[in-house]
Protein backbone atom coordinates (compact mmCIF):
# COMPACT_ATOMS: atom_id res chain seq x y z
CA UNK A 1 0.00 0.00 0.00
CA UNK A 2 1.07 3.65 -0.49
CA UNK A 3 2.99 5.20 2.57
CA UNK A 4 3.83 8.79 3.85
CA UNK A 5 7.14 10.49 2.97
CA UNK A 6 8.43 13.13 5.00
CA UNK A 7 11.51 16.00 3.59
CA UNK A 8 14.12 15.60 6.09
CA UNK A 9 16.11 18.56 4.09
CA UNK A 10 18.97 18.96 2.15
CA UNK A 11 22.03 16.82 3.04
CA UNK A 12 25.60 16.00 1.41
CA UNK A 13 26.40 11.92 1.30
CA UNK A 14 29.87 12.53 2.53
CA UNK A 15 31.14 14.57 -0.91
CA UNK A 16 29.83 12.34 -3.74
CA UNK A 17 26.00 13.72 -4.03
CA UNK A 18 23.63 16.19 -2.10
CA UNK A 19 20.64 14.28 -2.02
CA UNK A 20 16.74 15.59 -0.20
CA UNK A 21 16.87 12.86 2.50
CA UNK A 22 13.56 11.04 3.20
CA UNK A 23 14.47 7.97 5.29
CA UNK A 24 12.85 9.57 8.47
CA UNK A 25 9.73 10.52 10.11
CA UNK A 26 9.32 14.27 11.52
CA UNK A 27 10.44 12.46 14.96
CA UNK A 28 13.76 10.96 14.23
CA UNK A 29 12.48 7.66 12.92
CA UNK A 30 13.63 5.64 10.52
CA UNK A 31 10.11 5.05 7.84
CA UNK A 32 9.54 1.56 8.16
CA UNK A 33 7.24 1.58 5.39
CA UNK A 34 10.15 2.52 3.05
CA UNK A 35 13.00 -0.08 4.82
CA UNK A 36 10.42 -2.70 4.09
CA UNK A 37 9.75 -1.68 0.47
CA UNK A 38 13.62 -1.57 0.14
CA UNK A 39 13.62 -5.46 1.60
CA UNK A 40 11.29 -6.51 -0.32
CA UNK A 41 13.24 -5.05 -3.51
CA UNK A 42 16.22 -6.41 -2.61
CA UNK A 43 15.32 -9.59 -2.31
CA UNK A 44 14.08 -9.93 -5.77
CA UNK A 45 16.18 -7.61 -7.57
CA UNK A 46 19.91 -9.13 -6.20
CA UNK A 47 19.87 -12.17 -7.79
CA UNK A 48 19.33 -10.40 -11.08
CA UNK A 49 22.76 -8.30 -10.97
CA UNK A 50 25.05 -9.15 -12.57
CA UNK A 51 28.39 -11.02 -10.78
CA UNK A 52 30.76 -8.43 -11.65
CA UNK A 53 28.77 -5.60 -10.78
CA UNK A 54 30.42 -3.42 -8.57
CA UNK A 55 28.28 -1.38 -7.51
CA UNK A 56 25.08 -3.53 -6.11
CA UNK A 57 27.17 -5.42 -3.32
CA UNK A 58 28.42 -2.05 -2.08
CA UNK A 59 25.79 0.18 -2.05
CA UNK A 60 24.07 0.85 1.37
CA UNK A 61 21.78 -1.57 2.07
CA UNK A 62 19.53 -3.18 4.41
CA UNK A 63 20.21 -1.47 7.89
CA UNK A 64 22.56 0.90 5.85
CA UNK A 65 19.76 1.81 3.79
CA UNK A 66 19.42 5.47 3.47
CA UNK A 67 16.18 6.75 0.95
CA UNK A 68 16.93 10.08 -0.97
CA UNK A 69 16.18 11.71 -3.60
CA UNK A 70 19.38 12.65 -5.77
CA UNK A 71 19.60 16.41 -6.33
CA UNK A 72 23.50 16.24 -7.57
CA UNK A 73 25.67 13.00 -7.73
CA UNK A 74 28.84 12.20 -9.52
CA UNK A 75 29.04 15.60 -11.40
CA UNK A 76 30.32 17.59 -8.68
CA UNK A 77 33.65 19.17 -9.18
CA UNK A 78 35.19 18.41 -5.61
CA UNK A 79 36.64 21.92 -4.87
CA UNK A 80 32.85 23.43 -5.52
CA UNK A 81 30.78 20.83 -3.12
CA UNK A 82 30.69 22.61 -0.35
CA UNK A 83 29.79 25.74 -2.31
CA UNK A 84 26.62 23.80 -4.45
CA UNK A 85 25.55 22.12 -0.94
CA UNK A 86 25.67 25.01 0.61
CA UNK A 87 23.57 26.66 -2.08
CA UNK A 88 21.62 23.96 -2.15
CA UNK A 89 20.50 24.17 1.52
CA UNK A 90 19.86 27.86 1.18
CA UNK A 91 17.42 27.20 -0.92
CA UNK A 92 15.40 24.81 1.73
CA UNK A 93 12.75 23.67 1.51
CA UNK A 94 13.12 21.75 -1.65
CA UNK A 95 10.00 20.01 -2.37
CA UNK A 96 7.18 19.39 -0.05
CA UNK A 97 6.96 18.61 3.67
CA UNK A 98 5.46 15.09 3.33
CA UNK A 99 4.00 13.35 0.25
CA UNK A 100 2.73 10.06 -0.02
CA UNK A 101 4.23 7.08 -2.04
CA UNK A 102 2.25 5.39 -4.30
CA UNK A 103 4.76 3.90 -7.04
CA UNK A 104 7.76 1.66 -7.29
CA UNK A 105 9.70 2.51 -10.50
CA UNK A 106 12.48 0.25 -11.91
CA UNK A 107 15.07 2.03 -13.77
CA UNK A 108 18.20 0.45 -15.85
CA UNK A 109 21.21 2.15 -15.18
CA UNK A 110 24.21 2.04 -18.01
CA UNK A 111 27.65 3.12 -18.34
CA UNK A 112 30.99 2.49 -20.41
CA UNK A 113 33.21 2.07 -17.38
CA UNK A 114 31.19 1.39 -13.92
CA UNK A 115 35.06 0.62 -12.78
CA UNK A 116 35.79 4.19 -13.30
CA UNK A 117 34.41 7.65 -14.39
CA UNK A 118 30.90 5.73 -14.70
CA UNK A 119 29.41 9.35 -14.33
CA UNK A 120 30.77 10.37 -17.68
CA UNK A 121 28.70 7.41 -19.63
CA UNK A 122 25.45 7.00 -17.33
CA UNK A 123 22.23 6.37 -19.34
CA UNK A 124 19.02 5.75 -17.34
CA UNK A 125 15.60 4.14 -18.75
CA UNK A 126 12.62 3.56 -17.04
CA UNK A 127 11.42 -0.39 -16.96
CA UNK A 128 8.23 -0.47 -15.67
CA UNK A 129 6.14 1.27 -12.49
CA UNK A 130 3.82 -0.82 -10.49
CA UNK A 131 1.38 1.09 -8.45
CA UNK A 132 2.42 0.09 -4.44
CA UNK A 133 -1.22 -0.93 -3.57
CA UNK A 134 -0.16 -4.22 -6.43
CA UNK A 135 3.05 -5.21 -4.84
CA UNK A 136 2.87 -7.91 -2.23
Amino acid sequence: PSFPVWNNGVIGFGNLGIVLWIMQDPGGTRNVAMQELHERALEKLLPLVDGDCNFSPNEWSHDSFEAHLTIAMADIQPQLFDEILEFCQSLAPIGPERFTAERLHLYAFESADWHGAWGDTLTWRLIDSWPLSTIE
